[in-house]
């Protein structure tokens, strides 16, 4: 994946985003808050609260590495630590 944003399921404030940066180095498994290597955070991870739903999205991207292109939603998920 080349994007990760993580939201508290009831806001439109991020709780975590992370860029691969023009490349879908993003690669499972992914611990929230650890920046996997390679990736730039965009926004700090925040503290996740118990009981709480959150939204994870990814996105892939499309053209060359670092090059023109876009990214495009891949696959979401819902969280409750």
């Amino acid at each position: 994946m080349a994007w990760l944003e993580v939201f508290h399921a009831d806001s439109t404030v991020p709780a975590w985003i992370v860029t691969g940066q023009g490349s879908n180095i993003i690669l499972p498994v992914v611990r929230y808050g650890k920046r996997p290597e390679g990736t730039l955070e965009i926004v700090e991870a925040r503290s996740l609260q118990r009981g709480v739903r959150y939204d994870v999205r990814v996105y892939r991207w499309i053209g060359g590495p670092g090059g023109p292109g876009s990214i495009f939603p891949a696959g979401s998920a819902v969280f409750v630590p």
